[in-house]
């Protein structure tokens, strides 16, 4: 599961999910309550209805009825909403990834030999 920014309430299935499976999310345990397709925003804890619903660190929406941790988020539960939005630039500049250390790239053998 990727948790995109340390706000966020929902995470993003990096996997087809089956409800019953158990997944590792924001530091904690979660069992999925929903089938979901990869992609998906997964509530990774109890969001009441009408609060904001937080990817990126940035409101994307609202629920529209009670979602539980682990609780697939999608069309059935959330809506746009009206808020106030602010259109400033980004200011936020995350580290540098660690450089991946152990792994190599030889290329692909073709018919020819190359």
């Amino acid at each position: 599961m990727i948790l995109l920014h340390a706000t966020d309430n929902v995470c993003i299935a990096t996997r087809q999910l089956k409800a019953g499976d158990v997944i590792e999310a924001a530091g904690q345990t979660l069992a999925v309550l929903n089938d979901m397709p990869q992609g998906h925003k997964i509530a990774i804890r109890r969001i009441d209805a009408g609060e904001r619903v937080i990817k990126f660190g940035q409101t994307i929406g609202f629920t529209s009825c009670d979602v539980d941790a682990g609780q697939w988020v999608h069309t059935q539960n959330m809506h746009a909403g009206e808020f106030e939005r602010d259109y400033a630039f980004s200011t936020e500049v995350p580290p540098d990834p660690q450089p991946l250390t152990g792994h190599t790239f030889m290329g692909y053998r073709r018919p020819d030999g190359r």
